[in-house]
């Protein structure tokens, strides 16, 4: 099965093909569509991230579908990470070849084991398909993203792009076919009603949101924007980064185990 370009593709003289990439690079770039050089690395220094120049064609029924299914895929989720049984006799023989997520259930079951201290959790997800074009043409699900879970920003950034070309070589009608991308409002709203969750329950003023990083954090572009769409949102909470490795340098947990930061009176 195959699926006709969502337009047609006018791209035979390759003078035009290269000025509307030019264009789509710097737009993109702009607009914060952009990461570090993993092989060079360089905070000073960014390229743009992997894209395609037009939206590609999609089932709208099986694109449906995926958004139908995915609360319950959430809910789902929410329930295994909560089961420490499950976990536990699910990965019972996974933990012995694979010492990443051997040390995630060590992690899960040290905390299990001094109590949680908090009774609500946020999960952000992204849910991952492909249509199965040799057979029926039907969403396969490849992978559901609990820890790597990025590109909210980015994908609401390539959609304003893709919108922008199919209007400028001369489809403006087609858009309507284009479904809105609100991932980026929904990941920074989702984390800002869990900051004001905390708020209330703790009684807290200075509460902060924590943004644990990587020491070489290449995706700089998505999470930057989530990072603003907060500001945005919310002029008044702070956020703050860290990297994972120099979390403890700066912060301490007090006798109720609530984490703070040493420079400043931020619970978080």
């Amino acid at each position: 099965m195959q699926f006709e370009p969502c337009i047609p593709v006018p791209f035979e003289d390759n003078d035009l093909l290269e000025e509307y990439v030019g264009k789509a690079k710097a737009w993109l770039l702009q607009n914060g569509f952009g990461m570090h050089l993993k092989d060079d690395f360089s905070r000073d220094t960014i390229t743009f991230l992997p894209f395609t120049l037009l939206p590609s064609t999609f089932p709208a029924v099986e694109f449906k579908k995926a958004k139908m299914i995915q609360s319950i895929l959430n809910k789902l989720m929410h329930k295994v990470a909560h089961n420490g049984q499950f976990l536990r006799e699910t990965l019972s023989e996974t933990i012995t070849v694979d010492p990443f997520m051997a040390r995630l259930l060590q992690i899960h079951n040290t905390v299990l084991e001094e109590g949680l201290t908090q009774k609500v959790s946020l999960g952000l997800f992204r849910s991952d398909y492909m249509i199965d074009s040799l057979t029926d043409g039907t969403i396969k699900q490849v992978e559901f993203n609990t820890i790597a879970c990025g590109s909210a920003a980015a994908s609401y950034v390539l959609e304003k792009w893709h919108r922008n070309v199919v209007t400028l070589l001369g489809f403006p009608d087609r858009t309507k076919n284009m479904p809105l991308s609100d991932a980026l409002h929904g990941y920074a709203n989702a984390i800002l009603t869990a900051h004001e969750h905390y708020i209330k329950e703790s009684g807290s003023k200075t509460a902060a949101i924590l943004i644990v990083i990587e020491d070489r954090t290449l995706n700089i572009g998505d999470q930057r924007l989530v990072e603003f769409e907060i500001l945005k949102l919310a002029p008044s909470v702070r956020t703050i980064r860290k990297s994972i490795t120099n979390i403890s340098n700066t912060m301490r947990l007090d006798e109720r185990r609530r984490l703070y930061m040493y420079d400043f009176c931020h619970k978080i």
